[in-house]
């Protein structure tokens, strides 16, 4: 259930996608997104769901590189286990691609130390997609 919940934790970033109101004059400033950011919480159908699957030798986070690569990292009996994905930004559109499937999120709020993107995805496997907010923070 933990690795289901990570790969969907990132799925808002990674694997999910959402249809985008963007019009193209919004932009994100994709300096900030470059570092570590830890999962927070969910926030799906008006209920907060707080990410509570850290270990006690570390925390689950996505690191956004500037070379367009995304490493989701689960800490997992006090070892990193890896997976990368690669992204690109467009406006407020963050893309991943993973095996050649490819998705969007929208960025609502990004600063120095806080990340909210909204997805659609099915996020608890009732085979319904469901709107989710997804929160980090950087400690960075």
């Amino acid at each position: 259930m933990k690795k289901q919940i990570l790969t969907l934790g990132a799925a808002a970033l990674l694997l999910a996608s959402c249809s985008s109101d963007d019009n193209g004059s919004s932009s994100i400033d994709q300096s900030l997104l470059h570092k570590k950011w830890y999962y927070v919480s969910y926030e799906v159908g008006g209920q907060n769901f707080p990410y509570d699957d850290h270990e006690a030798c570390g925390k689950d986070y996505i690191e956004l590189k500037a070379d367009g690569t995304v490493r989701d990292v689960d800490v997992s009996d006090c070892e990193e286990v890896v997976d990368q994905y690669n992204y690109t930004v467009d406006g407020n559109t963050i893309t991943l691609s993973l095996a050649g499937v490819t998705r969007t999120g929208k960025v609502l709020k990004l600063t120095g130390n806080t990340l909210q993107v909204e997805a659609t995805f099915d996020f608890d496997g009732d085979g319904t997609a469901e709107v989710v907010k997804e929160n980090y923070t950087s400690i960075q």
